[in-house]
């Protein structure tokens, strides 16, 4: 008999994790037979069989019982948590709740997750979702810095805004929702622009970390250039409102990411101040991605009406649409990074990462530039070798012409890099991509104005511009 009460022990212990796996459970075992214990029944098959003398023994418990113990067990509980909120011993409480964190990642590294001080840029899809994550993982801090106010539109992807906040400020909204969760946390909320000016002041108080989860090229820009500038840990997310493929999003170094048209951007303006590795990013190499679609009439009134108010927006020529679980996704895996790092795991699994094409190609184009240099200028191969490595070239290859001719896009053929203007220097400004039959066309060229239609020169002029060094 001491058996089956171990058993029935074992069944109510599971039973507690979900009333759903107990509904099942008993719908699959609530069969009458008999027992010495009223609550509990024994069932033996006795039907012959050819290949036993005996049927395996089944062990069912009467379904009033069970849910009383149920009941009993789950007020025993609530209870113990009502006690515990009503003594006010916050810290006891806080801890309490933090258990499974500190349980997960120990009590040292969870200690510093608690003294941590983290400040969310932008509160959209992908920063409420970091902050929420970080608030209910332990950290003692956070500042949420947001301009913006809860719209309609937005409610696809905050993570916890309601329709009754639409009309409220983003951070706001969120520090009244992290109060309920978890009141020992110390939460700010700022209703303010990001600008590089205002960075000592909105970054005040030496942070563990910085999240730019703001939606803004130039406004991303100033705070990863002021981070690094400052030695201030961040990590940056990319474009997340145009993606699908949960697959495809990764952690890396910024020098590491590849395939995100937004990223592209963000890489020459951070390249162009002398950055080009030691950010950490959050992005996706999906290729298949929805296009902007511009404005609406209606959209266009709001941002005036909110003007004339006083509410100073940046310009926003367009709206991506946008699937609600890869900002989230994004945000979530900014805080897991920023959680790993504080607990001293690996924030980037090098096993896993996803890397850029290989060199391969680029240093063929390499070599292939060093070549033509010599043969058209005298310059020795050694020297342009030097000075133009490979890495240089994967740059102009995949960031500034996107693996396509500079010519032609629909151009096809191997690609090489070449001189733009004959009489510039051979600079990241003034190279481009082309196949092997441009190639040999523009070999010839000594004035590019006189070879090629007005319009391509424009665009290629136009592309260059924004690699030029101030």
């Amino acid at each position: 008999m001491s058996d089956s009460t171990k058993l029935i022990g074992a069944v109510l212990a599971s039973s507690t994790i979900s009333a759903l796996s107990t509904y099942l459970l008993l719908k699959y075992l609530n069969k009458p037979s008999e027992s010495s214990n009223p609550n509990i029944q024994t069932e033996t098959n006795n039907a012959p069989s050819s290949s036993s003398s005996s049927q395996p023994h089944r062990i069912h418990f009467d379904k009033d019982f069970a849910e009383s113990e149920i009941r009993k067990i789950r007020y025993e509980e609530s209870e113990k948590q009502k006690s515990l909120l009503e003594s006010g011993q916050s810290n006891e409480i806080y801890e309490e709740q933090n258990n499974r964190t500190k349980l997960f990642y120990g009590e040292e590294a969870f200690n510093n997750i608690k003294n941590a001080f983290v400040i969310v840029v932008g509160l959209g899809g992908v920063g409420s979702a970091a902050a929420h994550t970080l608030l209910r993982s332990g950290v003692g801090r956070l500042r949420l810095i947001d301009p913006d106010v809860v719209t309609l539109s937005s409610l696809n992807r905050n993570a916890l805004a309601q329709r009754k906040d639409v009309g409220r400020t983003k951070a706001q909204v969120l520090k009244d929702y992290f109060a309920k969760i978890s009141p020992e946390t110390r939460v700010e909320a700022l209703q303010m622009f990001f600008t590089y000016d205002l960075a000592p002041t909105l970054l005040e108080g030496n942070p563990t970390y910085v999240l730019d989860c703001i939606d803004n090229k130039e406004t991303k820009v100033a705070l990863m250039y002021y981070c690094k500038q400052h030695g201030i840990p961040i990590i940056s997310s990319f474009g997340a409102g145009s993606s699908c493929d949960p697959t495809k999003i990764s952690v890396t170094d910024i020098a590491d990411t590849f395939g995100c048209p937004l990223g592209r951007d963000i890489r020459r303006e951070l390249r162009i101040k002398g950055v080009t590795e030691g950010i950490l990013c959050v992005s996706s190499a999906e290729k298949n991605r929805k296009k902007m679609i511009p404005l609406t009439e209606t959209e266009v009134e709001e941002i005036r009406a909110q003007k004339s108010q006083g509410v100073v927006r940046l310009l926003r020529v367009g709206t991506l649409g946008v699937s609600m679980p890869i900002p989230s996704i994004f945000g979530t895996a900014m805080a897991n990074a920023i959680l790993n790092s504080l607990a001293g795991l690996p924030v980037i699994f090098r096993g896993e990462v996803i890397v850029p094409p290989s060199m391969h190609e680029a240093a063929r184009c390499a070599k292939l530039l060093a070549k033509t240099e010599h043969f058209l200028n005298n310059t020795p191969q050694s020297k342009t070798l030097a000075e133009i490595s490979p890495d240089l070239l994967r740059y102009v290859l995949e960031q500034v012409w996107h693996s396509e001719s500079s010519i032609n896009v629909d151009s096809r053929g191997i690609l090489t890099v070449a001189r733009w203007r004959p009489e510039r220097p051979l600079t990241v400004d003034n190279m481009v991509v082309l196949t092997e039959k441009e190639h040999n066309f523009h070999k010839k060229v000594k004035v590019v104005e006189e070879s090629y239609p007005e319009d391509v020169v424009k665009r290629i002029d136009s592309v260059l511009a924004k690699e030029r060094q101030p």
